[in-house]
This record gives C-alpha cells, sequence and structure tokens, in this order.
C-alpha cells in the first residue's frame, strides 16, 4: 500500500498540513509496524492487483512543501523511514513560481522546497517523483499541452539533480485513460492516484490512501490496513471512511 501526505507544519491550519507533534506519532507507529519500504520495492511487482493490495507500505508526500524537509525529514531520519516526495518541477525553475494551487490559500501561505533542501533530501536517502510542471488538473489540458507538461517536469527533474524520475503522482490524484496514456508515452512507468471512489487502476493509475491533519495513529492504523484499502476500493467505502472520522 501506498500512503500519500501532504505537509508537515506547525503554522499552517489545514487539512493536508499534519502537526509535527503527531507526525512523530505516525512515525514512531510507522517504524514499529515493520512494514514501510521503498517505494521501488512496492512498485517492482509491477501488478496493479499486487501493488495496490500490498501489506508492506510505502510513504509519499505530494507538493515538495517546505515543511517536509524543515519537519519531516529529522523525523523519517530519526526513525529510518524511506520516503519519496513529489516535485512541482515549475517551482524550481528560474523565476520559480508561488504555490498558488492549494484551495482557499493566498500564494505565499507555504513555500515549496528549494533546489539546495532536495538535495538535502536526495542526500539523506529520501526519493524525488514528479509532480508535473505546473500543479495543473492534467484532466482539464489538451492531450499535447499535457504531455509536454509531464515530460518538461520528468527531464528538468532528472537534468537537475542527476537522478532517475520513473513516477509521478498527478496533482490532485485526477486522471484518466488520456491521461495515463500520456504519462506512460511522456516516460513514466507508474502514475500514482488519490481516489475518493473506486475506479480502475493499472501501472499508470496506481491508488494511493490520504493520510490528513486529522488522522491521529489510531486512524492511521486502520487506513494502512489491507482491510481497509479492499473496502475503499469497494462500494462499501463511505461507511469505512466514517470509522475513520470517528477514530480521528
Amino acid at each position: 500500500m501506498i500512503l500519500c501526505y501532504h505537509d508537515v507544519d506547525d503554522g499552517w491550519v489545514s487539512p493536508l498540513a499534519i502537526h509535527p507533534r503527531r507526525f512523530a506519532d505516525h512515525c514512531a507507529w510507522l517504524a514499529d509496524s515493520g512494514r514501510v519500504v521503498l517505494l521501488d520495492q512496492v512498485l517492482q511487482q509491477r501488478d496493479p492487483a499486487a501493488i495496490a493490495g500490498d501489506p508492506r507500505l510505502a510513504l509519499t508526500f505530494d507538493d515538495g512543501l517546505a515543511g517536509v524537509h524543515e519537519h519531516a525529514l529529522p523525523l523519517l531520519a530519526e526513525h529510518a523511514l524511506p520516503a519519496t516526495v513529489y516535485v512541482v518541477a515549475g517551482t524550481l525553475a528560474t523565476g520559480g513560481r508561488p504555490v498558488d494551487w492549494i484551495d482557499g490559500q493566498r500564494p505565499g501561505t507555504v513555500q515549496a522546497m528549494t533546489e539546495t533542501q532536495i538535495r538535502e533530501l536526495l542526500d539523506a536517502g529520501i526519493q524525488i517523483g514528479s509532480h508535473t510542471w505546473r500543479h495543473a488538473d492534467l484532466t482539464s489540458l489538451d492531450p499535447v499541452e499535457c504531455r509536454e507538461d509531464l515530460r518538461r517536469s520528468r527531464e528538468f527533474l532528472e537534468d537537475t539533480f542527476g537522478v532517475a524520475v520513473a513516477t509521478v503522482a498527478y496533482p490532485r490524484g485526477r486522471n484518466n485513460v488520456v491521461v495515463r496514456r500520456l504519462a506512460r508515452e511522456a516516460g513514466y512507468s507508474f502514475g500514482l492516484g488519490l481516489p475518493e471512489t473506486p475506479e480502475p487502476f493499472d501501472c499508470w493509475g496506481v491508488p494511493r490512501t490520504g493520510i490528513y491533519a486529522a488522522n491521529g495513529t489510531r486512524a492511521l492504523s486502520v487506513k494502512a490496513s489491507p482491510l481497509f484499502f479492499r473496502l475503499r476500493m469497494s462500494p462499501l467505502y463511505p461507511m469505512a471512511r466514517a470509522v475513520v472520522r470517528r477514530l480521528s
């Protein structure tokens, strides 16, 4: 299974931002579980059903926000937990761009990681992947624009950091058959979604489970269970989600 975090921050009140103290509890629980492995180890099975139902856990962080460097990295290192951070490549290009894609937040509320901070993540053993060039809803783009966004992000990250970028996490998890095909054509081996309803999955539509600010360790333990994932991909998911909310 693949878990999806966003930010770890003590000053930003958002469902996407887990408080560092809560994230410390998460890290302790995850380390004690003995189930956390590199994302590559989960994906190398290549069988989408096996990837989705793998009881091992891979940790991912979308958006490449600075709080992950400041607050999450020390805790991941303390507990020897591997992770993959998905970077919006356009935030690093000449002149950069603000984090302006978060609903209800003014640009400048949160900051993206700098190139130097991402290099420090890489030096610490954290992997990086593409979160596209500009965090657009890929399903809203025409095919030429979508393919170019995906390709440009991958090539920029590979050229800048000298690492292979084989995976893309779709902004807001949104994808469809066309987006998946274009991700494959743009050179990605895997695409990661974040479905809220049952949807077909394959290597370019691998589902993840979102972990949010309200989720304590009890909710995390439920969300990290293979049973929850099976419910999540079934019509019973609304009931499972209600249980998690009561535990949070």
